[in-house]
């Protein structure tokens, strides 16, 4: 058996799963999820670049 480190276990335990369960079809994706993220990637990254230089 290959000796795997931790993280790469992890890792390699959700590639099996996302394999294993994927039936071929798009999931939901309800219109608010897609305007939340929207807004949420930019005000993140405003947050960190704020509390960066604070820091």
């Amino acid at each position: 058996m290959i000796a795997v480190s931790h993280g790469k276990g992890v890792i390699l335990l959700a590639y099996c799963c996302m394999t294993v369960f994927y039936n071929g079809r798009k999931g939901r994706h309800p219109v608010f999820a897609k305007w939340f993220f929207y807004g949420f990637y930019p005000l993140q990254y405003l947050i960190i670049r704020i509390i960066g230089k604070n820091v």
